[in-house]
């Protein structure tokens, strides 16, 4: 199986090492590594280079900072033709059957012409690496209306096989399709798509949290407070935007069932909408906490 792992990286010196050398070490697969630089200011692009130099199935791309979102996107789409596509954070450490199993996953559930997309739990951990805890995303509702009331997945887990490609390759992606995230609008779109989402209960990655993370990572209340403010400020209506993007994009190949959540979303700056979103049990998570601040910021306008 050919899988291309796509890894943005930014200032990710320190633990880039690690991580690299966790996935050229992958068994049963054959991995293909394209690395694009979001623009680094310390010696990321050199330790690169080097480990360009020693293996032949690594490939880096040193760009201008465009941010993390847009270089994942646009680094995958530049490589056609592999069985399978996988995400890469800079900084965690994968276990050295990751690949295989998401791959074998995706296999054994899903026709290979149907859009796939699966994602797995984590194991968290500390700066060296030591497991604190697991994740429990299986506990959580997997649909189209859940994920976009939860958005509690993990990108750096995901793996797409080519016909998903295929689908997000049709059309440009935007910068307000991706304000929620590159994982999220796959994710998304897949489901969208009437696509085959997959989460598996088992964790096959390290994610190391440090005060350095460029996405994700949360450490202690006071950083938690500050990014569900900024998620309930700055990034209002993101939602809406994601919606509208994949509604304009890929219309024709969505049901009605699935357009009409879709609209719902994309109209929720109206009061009719936000009443819909916040009353009706599809919009719900399976978790009380998740599902209570969805629907609170829905009613508030704020997806």
């Amino acid at each position: 199986m050919r899988v291309a792992v796509i890894l943005s990286t930014y200032n990710g010196e320190k633990y880039l090492r690690q991580q690299l050398d966790s996935i050229l070490g992958q068994e049963g697969v054959d991995p293909e590594l394209f690395i694009r630089d979001d623009g680094s200011r310390d010696a990321t692009v050199s330790v690169l280079r080097e480990y360009e130099e020693s293996c032949k199935n690594v490939h880096v791309n040193a760009g201008e900072n465009i941010g993390f979102r847009q270089s994942f996107i646009r680094e995958m789409l530049a490589h056609e033709g592999f069985d399978f596509y996988a995400f890469s954070d800079q900084d965690d450490f994968w276990e050295k059957d990751k690949l295989k199993a998401a791959c074998d996953v995706i296999t054994q559930k899903c026709r290979t012409d149907v859009p796939a997309v699966y994602y797995s739990n984590l194991n968290i951990s500390d700066e060296e690496l030591n497991i604190c805890r697991r994740t429990q995303l299986e506990k959580r509702k997997h649909t189209l209306p859940s994920v976009i009331m939860r958005r509690s997945i993990a990108g750096c887990t995901m793996v797409l096989n080519r016909t998903m490609w295929e689908r997000i390759k049709e059309k440009e992606i935007t910068d307000q399709a991706l304000r929620r995230g590159h994982d999220s609008f796959i994710i998304s779109l897949c489901y969208a798509l009437g696509g085959c989402v997959l989460c598996d209960e088992r964790a096959f990655i390290r994610y190391r949290q440090h005060r350095d993370n460029t996405s994700g990572g949360i450490n202690g209340p006071a950083e938690r407070i500050r990014k569900e403010w900024n998620a309930l400020t700055r990034k209002k209506g993101q939602e809406a935007e994601m919606a509208n993007a994949i509604l304009e994009g890929w219309n024709a190949q969505i049901d009605d069932r699935n357009a009409a959540i879709l609209r719902t979303v994309a109209s929720s700056k109206k009061m009719r909408s936000r009443f819909k979103l916040f009353f009706s049990k599809e919009y719900c998570t399976g978790d009380l906490k998740l599902t209570a601040l969805g629907k609170a910021k829905a009613l508030l306008g704020l997806l």
